[in-house]
């Protein structure tokens, strides 16, 4: 799990440079050397997050943490906490950024 978020995290460094933003990350307690779940849908969440990160910062940089929050018998939870510099989110539309494609609002939209 370390190395996928690690490279994935990795695929990003060009972008944020390019938009003279700095990206820096921490993954901390994860040091179990196999997790089974599903890679492909980790990755997708973590380039989601990310990429939204650079596209709506244009000054500063991004952080992102991931750590293991408990593990029970043979279940790890993870967190992962993406923060930035950027325009944020309303607070009414935080529960909606993981429906289906949903934009905050329009006026974003025509910026970005």
């Amino acid at each position: 799990m370390k190395k996928l978020i690690t490279s994935t995290l990795d695929s990003f460094l060009y972008a944020a440079a390019e938009k003279s933003l700095s990206l820096n990350y921490e993954i901390k307690d994860l040091d179990e050397p196999v997790l089974l779940g599903d890679p492909v849908r980790l990755s997708q969440i973590i380039i989601n997050l990310v990429s939204n990160a650079i596209k709506f910062t244009e000054q500063g940089g991004i952080n992102v943490v991931v750590k293991k929050v408990s593990e029970l018998d043979n279940q790890v939870r993870v967190q992962i906490s993406v923060m930035d510099t950027g325009i944020g989110i309303p607070d009414g539309k935080l529960n909606a950024i993981f429906d289906s494609f949903t934009q905050a609002d329009v006026g974003v939209s025509r910026k970005y």
